[in-house]
């Protein structure tokens, strides 16, 4: 989708009817930040932010319908991944959600309708530098 887009830094998807990402749709992209804020996803598909050789990310999900999350989620992320999924509609936080991405830079998961978490929900992430 994104061949041969080596300078791209930054994918703003924001406030678009977007109800699905495909698995792999950002694979080999090097992008930095990815905006899908203010959209139609109601899930994630397994893989679908596999991004290689970058050092962090910031995924923003906040302020749409998102209301449940996979097993392996945001598997295959970048070292340093930082995700926002404020103000959407997640009601639980299930074991393996975050399986395959070691380290969190910031979770934020503000004004959701979040009644359970798992009690092995974050054993796979091995360091959150803010929750």
């Amino acid at each position: 989708m994104f061949k041969g887009s080596g300078l791209l830094r930054a994918i703003n998807f924001n406030s678009n009817p977007i109800e699905e990402i495909e698995h792999g749709s950002f694979r080999g992209v090097h992008i930095n930040t990815l905006r899908l804020s203010h959209n139609c996803l109601e899930t994630l598909l397994t893989d679908a932010f596999t991004l290689n050789q970058i050092a962090s990310l910031y995924i923003f999900l906040d302020h749409g319908q998102l209301n449940s999350l996979p097993y392996r989620a945001f598997d295959n992320c970048p070292v340093d991944t930082s995700i926002f999924m404020d103000d959407c509609k997640l009601t639980r936080i299930d074991k393996g959600v975050f399986d395959g991405c070691s380290t969190i830079g910031t979770l934020s998961l503000q004004n959701n309708q979040i009644s359970y978490i798992d009690d092995e929900a974050f054993d796979s992430v091995c360091i959150i530098h803010g929750l």
